[in-house]
This record gives C-alpha cells, sequence and structure tokens, in this order.
C-alpha cells in the first residue's frame, strides 16, 4: 500500500465537510445521554446521521474496541461507566474516523486520555515522525500515572480506506515514518488505570472482507467494516460461509486484560505546511 497525500482543494473540501458531519453528530449526542440510556439506541442514532465508514463502537468500561450492539441487545449506559464512542463517516470514499469518552462524574482517567490526544496533535508538523508522536502520547500518560497500549494505533486514511499505510503509536519505537504534508491521519490516544495489556476475546460482532468476492455483501460494504446487527436471515447465513470460506474476517473484541477501565479518544487532522488541522 503506497501514502496518499490530499492531492487538490476538492479534496480537501470534502474531508472537511465530512468532518463537519462528525461534529454535528457528536454535538447532537450531548443531547440524547442520559443514564441508563441504551447502547443500540446511540449506535442507531449515529449511524442514521450518514454512512457509517464502519459500525458505532460503543465499548464500555473494560472494552476497548469493536463493540457494537447485536439485535436485541440491552446493555446500557449509566452512573459509574466510562463509555467509549467510536464512529468513522464517509461522504463516497471521503473518510473520517473520531472517537470521545464520556462519564457521568468526573474522570482523571478521561481527562489525560484527552489532554494526550491534545498533546500529541500538538506535536504533528511535515517531518515529525510517527515514533515522535508515541512518545509524546506515552509521556503525557505515563507521567500522571496512567498506562497506554503498545498494541494500539491511531493510522492515516486516504480515499476509500480507512487504514491506510502508516500507523501511529501510542508509545515510543524505535523506527518511525516522517510525517507528510497533506496527509490525512487518524490521531488516537488510549489510557487505562490497568497494566496497559491487551486480551483478544473470540466473541465478534463486526466483519470486514478480506479478499474480493462475487457477493450481495461484498457489492454492498467493499472493505469497509460491516455489523451482523446490520444483516437479514438470509444474509447471515452468507457471512457464515464466507467466513469459513477465509473472505471475511471477524474482528474480535479487545479488552483490557486486567479488566480495568480505558479511556479512548480521537481526532482525524490534515497535515498542513507549518502543523495540522483538526477537522473532526
Amino acid at each position: 500500500m503506497s501514502r496518499v497525500s490530499i492531492g487538490n482543494t476538492q479534496d480537501l473540501s470534502s474531508y472537511l465537510k465530512t468532518g463537519e458531519i462528525a461534529k454535528s453528530i457528536k454535538k447532537e449526542l450531548e443531547k440524547i445521554i442520559k443514564p441508563k440510556i441504551k447502547l443500540l439506541k446511540i449506535a442507531k442514532f449515529v449511524e442514521s446521521k450518514a454512512t457509517p465508514a464502519f459500525p458505532c463502537n460503543l465499548c464500555l468500561n473494560e472494552i476497548i474496541s469493536f463493540y457494537t450492539p447485536p439485535k436485541g441487545d440491552t446493555s446500557s449506559f449509566d452512573v459509574g461507566d466510562v463509555l467509549k464512542i467510536d464512529f468513522g463517516i464517509r461522504l463516497g470514499d471521503y473518510i473520517v474516523d473520531n472517537a470521545l469518552t464520556i462519564a457521568f462524574h468526573k474522570s482523571e482517567l478521561i481527562e489525560v486520555c484527552e489532554e494526550a490526544l491534545k498533546k500529541a496533535i500538538e506535536v504533528i508538523k511535515p517531518g515529525v515522525t510517527t515514533c515522535e508522536i508515541g512518545a509524546k502520547i506515552q509521556e503525557t500518560i505515563e507521567s500522571q500515572g496512567f498506562k497506554t497500549f503498545k498494541e494500539l494505533y491511531g493510522h492515516s486514511i486516504s480515499k476509500g480506506t480507512l487504514h491506510s499505510f502508516l500507523t501511529i503509536p501510542n508509545v515510543a519505537t524505535e523506527h518511525g515514518e516522517k510525517i507528510r504534508t497533506g496527509e490525512v491521519l487518524a490521531i488516537e490516544v488510549f489510557v487505562t488505570s490497568g497494566k496497559g495489556e491487551i486480551d483478544t476475546l473470540k466473541k465478534a460482532y463486526i466483519y470486514r472482507f478480506v479478499k474480493p468476492v462475487e457477493s450481495r455483501l461484498f457489492k454492498r460494504y467493499s472493505y469497509y467494516p460491516f455489523a451482523e446487527r446490520w444483516l437479514g436471515d438470509k444474509e447471515k447465513e452468507e457471512l457464515s460461509i464466507l467466513i469459513k470460506a477465509g473472505k471475511v474476517y471477524p474482528l474480535c473484541l479487545i479488552v483490557e486484560k486486567s479488566d480495568a477501565k480505558v479511556a479512548h479518544f480521537e481526532d482525524t487532522v490534515v497535515v498542513t505546511k507549518r502543523g495540522c488541522k483538526v477537522i473532526t
């Protein structure tokens, strides 16, 4: 996969427009979030506002990623919980990715995560390396007594591809790529009060194609992740066959190994000549 930068003002305008939609959804979420709200209600609300780039991830407490509520899900967000909301929007093949963490109580965990994202974005400019960004994230988090995860990354975005060439770590690494003007980056930060170790469960609610195939599902979703919740009974049967054939990959739940709570913040940025512009 080759590196891709924004090629013209039309591309930039399209990314900015997509980002504005994401911003408006986050503002609207503030109005509907109340104690005991069902996760399914939140997911349907977010996904109804624009074409999702992937199913809305709603991860409570120790769950880090890839939980989207299935049909009939009764789980809810309540007092004492920490909820991570991760959603992506696409207009055609222009994609933005963002995440936030909320709670009904004051949370240092959340505050540190938001601060670490801000600090990471401040260092982004052409010539800065991905390992320098990771080092800033790690330094900000660990200086306040928390941990992050070496296995979790941000990523670059290109037209039609959510996870493109670059990976952007949450920790300092030995090697990294230099950031270039015009690149679109999803900077994401994870913070935990635990040991910073992950565990991957065998449960999955989100899937994506890994190979092209003659299939109604592939024609509909291409390589964009999709939720089992979005499928009818016959399509679920087709999905099962495709998984067994190795054409579709389940995105299994990732959790904090010691069951400690986790916070997650993410913004999409466009790298400019002197820094970067946050578009979500």
